[in-house]
């Protein structure tokens, strides 16, 4: 039994009653000061009322479930768990990246016919999403006929001669629509995209994250703040109404209702969990919230989450060579991302 079930309110103000950790000048993991338990907490309670809010100044809060032997070979070249505070400290310098910044070689993306970098959009890329989508639709899956029996249209777009129109049309919103469709790949898993994901998949549910923590070594949940408008940040299904007025514009069809595995309450974060929205992290099973050490740096105030915490990446290029991503993503938070070459 997963107990019962909290608003991402009531999951904000748990961590209220945890034991507060951070990364100390020390370089090691030690409990909060007063004026850092301070700070965080007016935090928290900024990101609460913003939480009300409407655009622009709304935020999301949503979670990601983890645990130390999953996220190592990402953040380290160890492949034995490294100690919790080297580890939690890299995660809030490098963040999570979506499969495709750490799951094949740059040899592999060089010679693939799609999805060869994160601004990819050409009509290679465009092609492949068509015809994974028609096998997807193809596929006896349970959940993918339920899928198709509440999108019909959407169903016989892709069965139909529509190739040449998708390729086309996907030119014309290289914001939102690439990645619309890919989010319903994504959450497919291996019979949709696999591991050349762009996307990370997080929940609004704090139980379904603790499920996909796993079971080995310690387990973490990610707290990820997602910044307005979530739409140049995030794609899941409770959002499609961002994106249905310019794909109907263009013709292009839209899947309503639920998504594949609507118990998930899934949000695809788009390219990475950027550290520096990363709220921090839960301890599973040992009533333990690590706070994200660059909220307590000057510079960074409590509504520093609207835009993202502020701290020194300048050797973020050379400092990729010592994890297991192949490169990285970066963004100026207007919906547009690009990759980050390892120097």
């Amino acid at each position: 039994m997963l107990g019962s079930r909290k608003t991402p309110m009531e999951n904000l103000a748990r961590i209220y009653d945890c034991k507060i950790e951070t990364i100390q000048d020390s370089t090691f993991l030690e409990v909060v000061t007063e004026t850092q338990k301070r700070k965080l907490f007016e935090s928290l309670q900024r990101i609460a009322t913003c939480m009300k809010r409407p655009h622009p100044n709304h935020l999301t809060l949503t979670f990601r479930g983890d645990n130390s032997l999953n996220l190592t070979p990402k953040l380290t070249s160890s492949s034995t768990v490294i100690q919790e505070h080297k580890l939690v400290s890299l995660l809030f310098y490098f963040g999570d990246k979506a499969k495709h910044f750490y799951e094949f070689e740059d040899e592999e993306a060089k010679n693939s016919r799609w999805i060869t970098r994160i601004e990819d959009h050409a009509d290679g890329t465009a092609e492949v999403i068509f015809n994974k989508i028609k096998r997807l639709i193809k596929s006896k899956n349970e959940r993918v006929v339920r899928f198709c029996a509440r999108n019909p249209a959407f169903e016989s777009y892709f069965k139909g001669n529509n190739k040449e129109h998708f390729v086309k049309m996907l030119k014309e919103d290289k914001k939102y629509g690439r990645d619309y469709y890919l989010y319903l790949l994504h959450t497919a898993g291996k019979i949709g995209i696999g591991n050349k994901s762009l996307l990370v998949s997080t929940s609004r549910s704090y139980n379904i994250a603790e499920l996909f923590a796993g079971e080995a070594e310690t387990r973490y949940i990610i707290f990820y703040i997602i910044p307005s408008p979530i739409k140049y940040h995030a794609v899941s299904h409770t959002l499609k109404n961002s994106y249905e007025q310019s794909l109907k514009k263009n013709g292009l069809p839209i899947y309503e209702g639920a998504s594949l595995y609507p118990d998930q309450n899934e949000v695809a974060i788009k390219g990475a969990l950027f550290s520096h929205h990363i709220l921090g992290m839960m301890v599973v099973g040992e009533n333990r919230f690590i706070a994200n050490p660059h909220l307590f740096k000057e510079g960074n105030s409590v509504d520093s989450f609207s835009t993202g915490l502020n701290f020194d990446q300048s050797n973020f290029e050379k400092d990729l060579c010592g994890t297991g991503y192949k490169r990285g993503v970066g963004t100026f938070l207007d919906g547009y991302y690009h990759t980050v070459k390892r120097t």
